[in-house]
């Protein structure tokens, strides 16, 4: 169920997809693997095992280990949407 929940979602097109890889026993990464080929909307990978390269592999753009720091989960979805406070710097330059 939690799969078809996830794949219902990305019909609607997320700004961003947050996949945590142990959902139903593991599916995650066959979700990051869906949504890479699916279509262009970054995915951030979460997991209580440090799977980053897995996680990688399979198509997420970023990877954080829980427990989550609010503030990098927040930076990180930033810098997937492309909002960082660097770039909105960066843009105020030119």
């Amino acid at each position: 169920p939690a799969m078809m929940l996830a794949l219902a979602a990305m019909r609607e097109l997320p700004s961003v997809l947050v996949v945590d890889l142990l959902i139903s026993g593991g599916a995650g990464l066959g979700l990051c693997r869906t949504a890479r080929v699916n279509g262009s909307v970054p995915v951030l990978a979460i997991s209580a095992v440090d799977q980053r390269e897995q996680a990688l592999a399979a198509g997420a753009e970023a990877f954080l280990l829980k427990p989550l720091d609010p503030l990098q989960f927040m930076s990180t979805v930033r810098d997937l949407l492309g909002t960082s406070a660097y770039l909105r710097q960066g843009a105020n330059r030119r």
